[in-house]
């Protein structure tokens, strides 16, 4: 917290780190894949009122469950998280072409026993229903 101290300007922009950025238009989240739940305060996260839902891969190797998904499905109140078995971080994206898999490789490949295909059925499926429970 040296910075803190010795730096106005970023003393400056703390200082607002708690302010509520909430945009009353947002109201329900369907997050795929989230990032780490570390970058949040818990007292934010605790203060969540609209509906979550997270979806996920056990296997994602850029954002972890452990520290992503399952972490924020944990601090967000009343928040789900469905945890999709031997899936990666990339397993939400589009099925490649054999071109794509040859030019963007590692965005195209799942762990083996993964159907990215019936990920995005379910996928799919689970967010039309929640949005179409909570936004009504």
């Amino acid at each position: 917290m040296l910075r803190l101290s010795a730096d106005p300007e970023f003393r400056q922009r703390y200082s607002l780190a708690s302010n509520s950025y909430r945009d009353e238009r947002v109201r329900a989240v369907f997050a795929m894949a989230p990032g780490p739940a570390p970058s949040f305060t818990p007292e934010s996260l605790g203060a969540i009122s609209i509906p979550v839902a997270i979806v996920t891969g056990s296997a994602d190797e850029i954002a972890p469950s452990a520290s992503g998904a399952e972490a924020l499905g944990k601090a967000i109140p009343h928040a789900t998280v469905k945890l999709f078995p031997r899936a990666g971080h990339f397993v939400f994206f589009g099925t490649c072409t054999a071109v794509g898999r040859l030019v963007i490789g590692a965005v195209c490949r799942d762990p083996d026993g993964t159907d990215r295909d019936a990920v995005h059925a379910e996928t799919t499926r689970l967010a039309l229903d929640f949005f179409t429970a909570n936004l009504r």
